[in-house]
């Protein structure tokens, strides 16, 4: 991966093994070995378990408390926008809510090690020119071999 001034210009830096997750810590990635960005991740979960018999997806809702029970769980839930408590039973409840778990908080499990290590912004966009400038860039190489230019 490599970072110019624009296409074709200046070398700022130039990151080997960007995208092959290699294992070892490098001072230059918030994280080692990332295989997959979280919100990739997340679409083949979504799309998995809605291809699942009985799965509704809920968004907006807000986690306020649960009662285990001999069948199950019974989960506490507000909605953001109109800001009704509503209840729904469970078989499970699974905490996969981050780091500032709000049921790990409610069934009293303890977060053991360091979290918050870093901040990370991931910005994605979409540049219909993009394809059309490469082509110019890589064009204007022209066979020669620069920092910005492959041999």
């Amino acid at each position: 991966m490599t970072f110019v001034t624009r296409l074709g210009g200046h070398l700022l830096h130039r990151f080997e093994h960007a995208l092959d997750c290699k294992a070892e810590r490098n001072e230059h990635f918030s994280e080692h070995g990332q295989w997959i960005p979280q919100y990739k991740l997340e679409r083949v979960l979504i799309d998995h378990a809605l291809s699942l018999p009985g799965v509704e997806i809920l968004y907006g809702q807000t986690f306020t408390g649960y009662q285990p029970g001999p069948d199950g769980v019974t989960v506490s839930v507000r909605d953001a926008e109109s800001g009704s408590d509503w209840t729904l039973a469970a078989d499970y409840l699974v905490g996969a809510d981050g780091s500032g778990s709000a049921v790990r908080e409610a069934i009293g499990a303890k977060m053991e090690g360091t979290y918050g290590l870093s901040r990370n912004l991931n910005i994605i966009f979409r540049a219909p020119v993009w394809p059309r400038r490469i082509r110019m860039a890589m064009a204007s190489c022209s066979g020669r071999s620069t920092p910005t230019c492959p041999a």
